[in-house]
């Protein structure tokens, strides 16, 4: 196993366990939690621009969604470009 998947697993368990929050580690710089607030914020500029081939669901395809998220995404030539965002976006 790669020394990422293992500290992957540490980290995911620690947060499942609620000793930490993977929202407030940072690469020194921002946060992931900012990251991906900022993500989410740059990808729906790009959906409204897009409009016409952007979408969002509370259901993937087969009918399952993780609790209190949603899907967006937006289909281009080279592919389908999808995230999953939380509830509050």
């Amino acid at each position: 196993m790669k020394i990422e998947e293992h500290l992957n697993q540490i980290m995911h368990g620690l947060d499942e366990k609620k000793l930490i929050d993977t929202n407030l580690l940072s690469d020194g710089v921002h946060t992931f939690g900012e990251l991906y607030d900022h993500r989410a914020k740059l990808f729906s500029v790009i959906c409204n621009l897009f409009h016409d081939i952007s979408w969002k669901s509370k259901f993937h395809d087969d009918g399952s969604m993780f609790e209190g998220y949603f899907i967006v995404g937006i289909d281009t030539p080279k592919g389908q470009a999808t995230y999953h965002y939380g509830l509050c976006y």
